[in-house]
């Protein structure tokens, strides 16, 4: 598998609930979340004027700031008022519609109003703004032939040709627009057009080919940045006004993909959302929600090239931690997030995220990515893989699909949701095979017991089979021999053998016992071929 690379315009969840408009582009270990940058927009008929800043000693009572707009409402951040008797007003650099560039450096361009008014709250004692006023630029500066059209892919495509790029020394312009196409029906693109930027990507210095190239895979939405102007009026605009130069998009956020999880699934719930995704870091403390207003198949584009990123990038943290390992024992085969089903009493939240991590002869629940030594070693959970058994879940409606049932032999067990059908088979195999794995290390498993009224040892081994010993062994039979199984589900295992014949142990582990039973058996059974460790990717042919 290789890492997969896209760039489109989705829909975003804010923290009002409400779905706004962002890029979004997938490197292969971070997902980035581009925003409008706010004061693009007011580019074209605007300028800076008294850029400043201001430096504030915060009182008892806070800075006296009130503020309108946020990047939810499609506006800079902006003072309302200085309060009087506050710092704000005292300092008399401050005045009503001023814009906040920065606080303390950091950008409030594509924060929300919530988030700009928590930035100043918690700026601490010594507060830097950087401010500035916006004016109009005089009329014949104000670029009228600048435009921005949305487009909703075809299924031939967006229906334009284009001329000029870098290598062509001419700037990329439309050449024809097809009839009955998306960029015709739009009414808004012309013959002549001059191309300036694609998903907010900038077409200046690219070829006519990467230019081309830009426009095929920029997806189902996309968004042109055009101008009618002719090339000599954009090179005879006047440049003596302090415009806000700015991109259209800006990063935002960032969420990087090394052990972080995706579900379509709400927090906690057995809903699905319609069309969308979540996206969460690996400590839980970022997370996106993006939604898609095209088809099906676009949504399961991404969903699959994020996981496949997120999986190639578990299986490359598998192997940092590998190779940091003193003691082989510790050897981890496979880690990810999945989602626990939570008890039927819980009155909220039916599932729960946990990090699930596969070593060579036991499996770990932890409740986030263990980071220091001392994490990894106090797991939520941890079984011998000896002592479990896993049961594939048969989807029902209103359930999650692609789950297991982990079943340990001393009476815990677990539901466990996978975000992805490739993710079910990858685990469940590497489940089997290591514990054929540790099987095989352990050789032989002994239990006490009680046969004919005498207290015994029962032995599971793997070269020799069932066996009762006392001071002297009683009995052996081999797996071959072994018919069939049954318990009482307290104390007693039931042994019907190919003879007919029978033998009852009465046993203190019981469970421990059938799951220990039923690891040595199919690890016999895996043992006639040896392809099947191998395929599964725990071993090496040479091993």
């Amino acid at each position: 598998m290789a890492y997969h690379t896209k760039i489109g315009c989705l829909h975003l969840l804010t923290s009002r609930q409400s779905k706004e408009l962002v890029q979004v582009e997938l490197k292969h270990d971070m997902l980035q979340i581009h925003r409008r940058n706010v004061l693009k927009y007011l580019a074209a008929n605007t300028e800076i004027d008294q850029e400043r800043r201001v430096l504030l000693q915060r009182s008892d009572d806070g800075l006296g700031i009130l503020i309108m707009g946020g990047h939810d409402y499609g506006k800079p951040v902006q003072v309302v008022k200085p309060l009087d008797g506050y710092p704000a007003a005292a300092c008399g650099q401050i005045y009503k519609d001023d814009i906040i560039l920065s606080v303390n450096g950091h950008s409030v361009q594509d924060k929300t109003h919530d988030e700009a008014a928590a930035l100043l709250k918690n700026a601490g004692k010594y507060v830097t703004l950087h401010l500035a006023r916006i004016k109009p630029v005089e009329e014949d500066l104000v670029d009228k032939h600048e435009k921005t059209v949305e487009l909703q892919r075809g299924d031939d495509g967006l229906g334009l040709h284009i001329t000029g790029g870098h290598d062509e020394e001419k700037p990329v312009q439309i050449l024809n627009v097809l009839e009955e196409h998306p960029a015709d029906v739009c009414g808004k693109i012309s013959k002549g057009d001059l191309i300036l930027s694609v998903n907010g990507q900038s077409v200046e210095g690219k070829t006519h080919h990467e230019v081309a190239e830009l426009l095929k895979n920029a997806g189902k939405h996309v968004t042109l940045r055009l101008t009618s102007k002719k090339l000599d009026e954009i090179q005879d605009q006047p440049a003596n006004k302090k415009q806000i130069n700015q991109p259209d998009w800006r990063v935002a956020e960032e969420i990087p993909l090394t052990t972080a999880s995706i579900t379509k699934y709400k927090i906690g719930k057995d809903e699905q959302r319609a069309n969308a995704l979540e996206v969460t870091n690996m400590d839980g403390q970022k997370s996106v929600v993006l939604y898609f207003d095209n088809t099906e198949e676009s949504f399961q584009d991404w969903y699959n090239s994020i996981h496949n990123n997120v999986s190639l990038l578990n299986e490359q943290e598998v192997e940092a931690q590998n190779s940091s390992m003193i003691e082989s024992e510790e050897k981890i085969y496979r880690m990810g997030y999945v989602h626990e089903q939570l008890s039927a009493n819980t009155q909220f939240d039916n599932w729960q995220r946990k990090f699930l991590v596969l070593r060579k002869d036991h499996i770990q629940i932890f409740a986030t990515v263990p980071v220091k030594v001392s994490e990894w070693m106090r797991p939520e959970k941890a079984y011998a893989l000896t002592q479990i058994s896993i049961e594939i879940l048969p989807a029902t409606q209103g359930e999650r699909p692609e789950c297991i049932k982990l079943i340990a032999g001393i009476g815990d067990s677990h539901v466990i949701s996978f975000v992805h059908h490739d993710d079910i088979v990858a685990w469940t195999n590497n489940i089997q095979v290591a514990t054929f794995l540790a099987v095989k290390q352990m050789q032989t498993a002994r239990f006490l017991g009680s046969w004919k009224n005498q207290r015994v040892d029962f032995i599971v081994d793997y070269s020799h089979g069932l066996l009762i010993q006392s001071d002297n062994a009683l009995w052996n039979k081999p797996f071959s021999k072994l018919k069939s199984t049954s318990d009482d589900g307290i104390n007693k295992l039931t042994m019907t053998f190919t003879d007919s014949s029978q033998e009852v142990v009465e046993l203190e582990d019981l469970n421990i016992v059938v799951c220990t039973l039923q690891a040595f058996l199919a690890a016999r059974v895996a043992d006639i071929d040896m392809g099947f460790i191998v395929q599964a990717g725990l071993i090496s042919p040479a091993q």
